[in-house]
């Protein structure tokens, strides 16, 4: 079989009973152990599932400990020590944040490594300080910022309110019209409003005189709009722009409504549109 690009999978044994992780990319796995020792069945072979499972190694004693930690918390006998519960609380999140920090050393230390996030992903999706994630999928090589769990991870980050006022705006690139890729961050210094559309839809066209009003009035006073297009046909995104005169700055990947950066908005209905400030903050949401 095939996959598009590197990902975890699983050797499910013993109906079930047990699972060994692995990562599935080109090359031979070597799987070795046996069932009445699982603790020792380990998967190698292949670089990735190499510096995956070595990542693992080095995790299963802070994870043990933790476990410890968490199996001491509720033992019945400490249930009256405060002092001994808080020292215990203390020491279980102090294991959580060993983990943690593995993850960031990998990751800083393997840039290249399709292993890098997904291990984000898994440690820091649906946590508050997901930032800290997103942070550093900017630092991996440029084809994994936009892998599976990268665009996943930030996806998360999205739903989990991320795009609230006073949350970074995720940074993207995308095309213009001219063929030149183009950058969120290059508008940094000016207050931007970030606007979703689509050449066949109703309510985006309806609302483009708003946003030409808004644009000529403004874009003397370090005001922009950034239109972000969802269609798939390239000469009709052309034609809207001209037709209701958007002089603003228009990207487009052509990907439909399978857009990687409406994915990152969450874009689920059109018109949206996000105002952010000059610093890359964002101000809110649908303020048209």
């Amino acid at each position: 079989g095939t996959v598009t690009q590197p990902n975890i999978a699983y050797l499910f044994m013993n109906d079930f009973d047990f699972s060994l992780p692995f990562f599935l990319s080109s090359g031979k796995v070597k799987v070795i152990g046996s069932l009445k020792d699982r603790a020792n069945i380990k998967a190698s072979g292949t670089e990735l599932t190499n510096q995956y499972q070595h990542f693992r190694n080095e995790e299963t004693p802070i994870i043990k400990k933790r476990d410890w930690y968490m199996g001491l918390m509720t033992s019945r006998e400490l249930a009256d020590d405060s002092a001994a519960r808080m020292w215990l609380v203390d020491s279980f999140y102090s294991t959580y944040n060993t983990l943690r920090r593995h993850v960031i050393t990998f990751v800083k230390e393997h840039p290249s490594s399709a292993v890098s996030p997904y291990l984000l992903y898994e440690k820091f999706n649906n946590e508050d300080n997901i930032d800290k994630a997103l942070s550093l999928i900017n630092t991996l090589d440029t084809p994994l910022q936009h892998s599976y769990y990268a665009l996943a991870l930030k996806k998360s980050a999205i739903q989990g309110g991320i795009s609230k006022a006073g949350k970074p705006a995720p940074p993207f690139t995308q095309t213009d019209t001219a063929g030149k890729r183009v950058r969120l961050e290059d508008f940094r210094g000016k207050i931007v409003l970030l606007d979703f559309f689509l050449s066949w839809c109703a309510p985006c066209r309806h609302e483009n005189p708003n946003i030409v009003a808004l644009y000529k009035r403004y874009r003397d006073k370090d005001f922009t709009v950034v239109g972000v297009s969802l269609d798939n046909n390239r000469n009709a995104w052309l034609k809207a722009i001209n037709a209701d005169g958007l002089q603003w700055t228009q990207l487009c990947d052509l990907q439909g409504t399978y857009s990687e950066t409406a994915e990152l908005y969450n874009v689920t209905a059109l018109p949206a549109n996000w105002l952010i400030d000059k610093q890359g903050y964002i101000l809110g949401k649908n303020l048209l």
